[in-house]
């Protein structure tokens, strides 16, 4: 019966090195995004807080890059406010808070809206919400979950932005499209997009193995007490 019990240990041991190799493994996500004229973007597991800083920028021409790591099993929200300055004073009601973005997931265990591991901004996929409450752009970000349609303002390179600077913004593929949230009263605009995750954690390759040894074990571990209980068995 000690013999069983060492079986039973290791193979325990064994069990849990590869639950923690599993929960190791993490999903990176890539993104190259600006906005006219600034924004923060946030990375959060709730739709309802902004989350944490991933990136920030203001200049609408020059796309900022951000890499971020995913906990398997854990859905995220990619959450951006976007600032226009121009306006009466340092308020910019009306005026296009405009996004654009292109994000990518470096495996299959979490999916963006559109089900698959890239994306880009545009109508379908993001909801925007303008701030109905007029916002100091010097003052403390706030946060509130936005629910509708963004406004399609057309592809990167296009319209009033590929003009300006005579093509579209380096780094971010001509398939994103500008998107804006309708006729907002601020100047401040927030944009939200869905990370969802799929199934649980994936093993590494590497702790497949581990996992053979550790049903191995088990079976060993279960065929000794079958044998020491077989005499018994016999007596009764």
């Amino acid at each position: 019966m000690r013999i069983s019990n060492r079986f039973l240990t290791a193979a325990a041991a064994a069990t849990a090195l590869l639950a923690g190799t599993a929960a190791q493994a993490s999903t990176t996500l890539s993104g190259a995004i600006t906005a006219d004229n600034e924004y923060n973007a946030y990375l959060s597991t709730s739709d309802s807080a902004r989350g944490t800083l991933v990136a920030s920028g203001a200049v609408w021409w020059v796309a900022q890059t951000f890499t971020a790591e995913l906990d398997p099993g854990q859905t995220y929200y990619l959450h951006v406010v976007a600032n226009n300055w121009y306006g009466p004073g340092n308020m910019a009601g009306g005026n296009p808070d405009a996004l654009l973005g292109s994000f990518t997931l470096s495996d299959t265990s979490h999916v963006f809206a559109n089900g698959t591991q890239t994306l880009g901004t545009d109508a379908a996929d993001w909801r925007a919400d303008p701030n109905s409450v007029v916002q100091n752009l010097g003052g403390p970000v706030s946060w509130t979950a936005p629910s509708d349609a963004p406004v399609d303002l057309g592809a990167n390179g296009t319209a009033i932005w590929g003009g300006a600077i005579g093509g579209a913004v380096p780094g971010i593929p001509t398939s994103a499209h500008w998107i804006w949230s309708q006729q907002d009263p601020s100047g401040e605009a927030f944009f939200s997009t869905t990370i969802s995750a799929v199934g649980g954690a994936v093993p590494e390759p590497a702790a497949w193995g581990l996992m053979i040894v550790g049903f191995g074990l088990t079976g060993a571990a279960m065929r000794r007490r079958r044998h020491a209980l077989t005499p018994a068995l016999a007596k009764i």
